[in-house]
């Protein structure tokens, strides 16, 4: 199998919060107003989908006029399949199922990111069964949720130390499966995204673990994912969704602590945990090019794991976006060529 490696480099440090989002710096929520529009809004439960949680808790989709009605999923994916099936109007996803799903059908688009990473997705491995090294993962069982960002952030670190993923044991778990998975000895390692890997550092004494810190070449972002028939219907509805969210975004940069705490509640997980893994991530809505790259390079990672000879035509992930709503909300943090 072959990966392309150009990856998007950093070009900054990857451990930021963001205190202005489209140029505008909040300061003071705004008067609250009558909730009267039902949105029905899928909710990931990783720490990718922090802003939302705010706006959630601090009441700023509210504030925006909406009435939101919260579904909670462990994943994006999961959110992404019923946002298409129409039991949700907005679905919170990585790139990686995106990426996977635009090769069967383009009926949805993103309309923003509200975070992005590049130390969030990691591999965890027993150093009690060899593992000191990604070299040292060949051979070995890997478990990791597939079709996700944390499996294409596996398979481009093995990419780069000569290992195929027919070279390990993939065994497809889900990502809240890992730190059961590890203890019971059904895997070596894991390759997962954020709370996950921290959660299984804290139950396992110094030392017996080894631990990759990301990479600051490859960067997932977080998306707002919608039906085009939803947002052509209620445009104003969307960019009320973005408003909000760029206030709990503001918000959250002069509150660390509080949004900490929140977090691990709606998580349930310890703040102490919580803390950590937000240092991971710097909050900001926007639309950039690097979005785009990562697209791109996971489509042709997508492409090269099928067996297929009649392989599809990659996506135009241009097309994939839908720029106006942000545009709208927040216009200084659409950043790429359209």
């Amino acid at each position: 199998m072959r990966i392309h490696t150009s990856f998007a480099l950093a070009l900054g440090a990857a451990v930021l919060v963001v205190v202005s989002v489209g140029g505008a710096v909040f300061v003071k929520p705004a008067v609250a107003k009558e909730s009267d529009e039902t949105v029905r809004m899928g909710l990931t439960l990783t720490s990718d989908a922090l802003p939302a949680m705010v706006a959630l808790d601090k009441g700023f989709f509210k504030e925006e006029g909406l009435n939101p009605v919260v579904t909670e999923y462990p994943y994006g994916g999961v959110s992404l399949r019923n946002l298409l099936d129409g039991q949700v109007d907005l679905a919170m996803v990585a790139e990686t199922p995106l990426v996977i799903e635009r090769f069967k059908r383009t009926d949805f688009s993103v309309v923003a990111n509200i975070s992005s990473t590049y130390q969030s997705r990691r591999i965890v491995g027993l150093t009690g069964k060899g593992i000191h090294s990604l070299a040292d993962l060949k051979g070995k069982r890997i478990g990791v949720l597939k079709n996700t960002s944390a499996h294409y952030f596996l398979s481009a670190l093995l990419l780069e130390n000569n290992i195929t993923l027919s070279d390990v044991d993939l065994i497809f778990i889900n990502d809240d499966e890992s730190p059961a998975a590890l203890k019971e000895g059904r895997v070596d390692a894991i390759a997962a995204f954020e709370p996950f890997p921290s959660m299984v550092i804290a139950q396992w004494p110094a030392g017996a673990l080894w631990v990759t810190d990301g990479d600051r070449r490859i960067r997932t972002s977080f998306s707002y994912v919608l039906k085009d028939v939803y947002v052509n219907a209620h445009p104003e509805t969307v960019r009320k969704i973005l408003l909000a969210t760029g206030k709990a975004i503001g918000w959250m940069a002069s509150h660390r602590e509080e949004t900490i705490a929140l977090g691990a509640k709606r998580m349930h997980m310890s703040p102490q945990i919580m803390g950590q893994i937000y240092a991971r991530y710097n909050f900001q809505i926007s639309l950039d090019e690097v979005y785009l790259l990562g697209m791109n390079q996971q489509a042709s990672w997508y492409l090269d794991t099928l067996s297929v000879s009649n392989k599809p035509i990659r996506p135009d992930y241009v097309d994939m976006i839908n720029p106006k709503p942000l545009e709208a909300a927040y216009p200084k943090s659409v950043n790429y060529v359209h």
